[in-house]
Parts: C-alpha cells; structure tokens; sequence
C-alpha cells in the first residue's frame, strides 16, 4: 500500500473486553491503527486545538494553560479533577475552553486535556514511543448540579487510547510462515459516563464516540501523508478577532430577520450580510489604522468589542 494511501476507517468490537482504565471506565469501540505511537500524539493534539472540526456547535477552543511533566517530577500540580491510573504517569496537562458558535443557547465550558504514558514498556510497546503519550483524557470541569453543553457527551471523562495488542489477539501467523507475527495497533475510545447514560450503539454516547474516533484516525493519516491544506485563510484578518465581532454584531442586528422587505430568504442573507460588513469593519480597520513614524501599522490592542473598536 502507498503510503499516501490512507485505509478505510472501520470500526471494531473485538477489542472492548472490559476498560484498562479503572472502575467504572467502558471500553466503547476500537479500529485498527497502522501507524506509531508518536503519530498518535500528534493526532490527539489536532484534536485538542481544533474541536470546531468535530462539531458545528463549537466555534474554536481557547488555551488557558499547558503544564508539562518531566519523568522524575511528580504531578504535583496537576488539578484534582484529573484521573490517575496504575501503570499510566500524566505527561502533559492542557487546560482549554470551548466556546460555543451560538452563546445564547450554549454555555462555554472548560476542560483538561491530560495526556498519560506507560510508566514501563510492555513487550508490545515500540522501544522508540518510550515517553510518548498513548493516552489523551478530557475531563470537563462542571460544578455540581450544573448540566453539560449539549455539545460535550454526558461523560466525567472521555479516552482516547493507542493501545499495541499481543500477536495472539491480532491475526494469527500463516502456516508457511516462519516469522512471529508482530502487534497489532488500535486505537480506542473508553469513557466514565454518566449515571443512567445508555451505551447502546443506537444512543448518543456511541454515535459521538464513533465520530470522535474516525476524527483522531484521520487527523492520524493526515500527519502521515504530510496533509497540507490547499488555501491558506485568515491571512489578513485573524479568525479569533472576526469571530468575537461578528457573534456580537449577530446578536445586535438579528432582528432585521423579522423586518425584512426582500423576498429572498432572510435567514440566509441578514446573516451573510452580516459575515460581510464583519469582515469590511475589521479589514479597513486594520487598513486604515494610525500608523508609527516607521510608516507600518501599530499593533491592535486587547479590545473591547462591545464599544465599536472599528470606529476608533
């Protein structure tokens, strides 16, 4: 096979004879994994800085703070609300927060992204991935009684684990072979989830868990095959500061829905009207700013969108 090739994801059951993790834990659905342990890592961090790719409710997530761990520090730091497991040390804690696209129906939530390795190599493990992460939880920090975004799954933790499987459990050798059969990659996703959350297939858990783990598989083969995207956006205005105004300026013009005079429909063209002068405000803002006695435009501030920067 090429390796520019990426396989067809395909989901498997044969893998999920109760969690490694710990009490409570449900091992959910695996697939096979042809690649390292170290491209796993890389996939899981697409993961954790594009979320908006796995859900239109989510606009992009925000990093509030990233604690690394080395081998002979203990996690001392690490909050309260992250899990610990026998054989797994914590390597890396990413503390994020999601904002929804719509923040008047969702709430914003935070949420701890803590990546463990194996405190040994097992016989299956790749000598080279020693140290690597094979393991990505998300914890989502919630006070007691307040409900989840409808967005995250009802879950206290979700994983996302590379896990090398002895030989026998994997395909078996062929007779006229002579050569031991090597370990079989997965990828698999266990969770904690709720009380009274059902783990059918047919039932909401399962079906985000099948999208999350085919998002992790590709954003896997992408780092493979070297995938780079085509078009390069937000070159001349940032997606963070375009995305801020425009949920305000959203929220501040929606009713020109209700006054509209064309006959074209205006749920589709107030708000792509509205993209637009979004987008104008900030560039001619940007275009037309103060400039230094260097002749080069000052660096934007933090700003406070709700007083109209573009005007300034």
């Amino acid at each position: 096979m090429a390796i520019n090739q990426r396989p067809r994801f395909e989901v498997s059951h044969d893998y999920l004879s109760g969690s490694l993790l710990d009490d409570g834990w449900h091992a959910l659905l695996s697939c096979p994994a042809g690649f390292s342990q170290d491209i796993f890592e890389l996939g899981t961090t697409q993961l954790v800085h594009h979320p908006e790719y796995n859900s239109t409710l989510i606009l992009r997530s925000e990093v509030i703070s990233d604690m690394t761990f080395k081998d002979a520090e203990p996690a001392v730091d690490l909050p309260p609300l992250v899990p610990t497991f026998s054989g797994l040390r914590p390597v890396r804690c990413i503390h994020r927060k999601l904002l929804p696209r719509r923040p008047g129906r969702d709430a914003a939530l935070e949420q701890y992204c803590t990546f463990y390795t194996s405190c040994s190599l097992s016989p299956n493990d790749d000598a080279s991935a020693a140290g690597s992460p094979n393991t990505l939880v998300l914890t989502p920090i919630v006070e007691d009684g307040i409900p989840l975004p409808y967005y995250h799954p009802a879950v206290s933790h979700i994983a996302f684990r590379f896990l090398s499987l002895p030989p026998e459990t994997g395909a078996s050798p062929s007779p006229s072979s002579s050569e031991t059969p090597s370990p079989q990659n997965i990828l698999r996703i266990d969770a904690q989830p709720f009380p009274g959350v059902s783990l059918d297939p047919n039932d909401r858990l399962y079906r985000t868990s099948l999208a999350l783990l085919e998002t992790v598989y590709r954003y896997c083969w992408g780092v493979i095959t070297q995938y780079k995207k085509r078009v390069v956006h937000d070159a001349l205005v940032p997606r963070e500061r375009y995305q801020d105004l425009y949920l305000i300026m959203r929220e501040r013009h929606k009713g020109l829905v209700d006054t509209w005079k064309e006959v074209t429909d205006p749920l589709k063209h107030v708000f792509e009207d509205i993209g637009i002068a979004t987008y104008l405000m900030l560039l001619w803002k940007d275009t037309f700013s103060l400039r230094t006695a260097n002749d080069s435009p000052t660096e934007p501030e933090t700003e406070d969108l709700t007083q109209e920067p573009w005007k300034k």
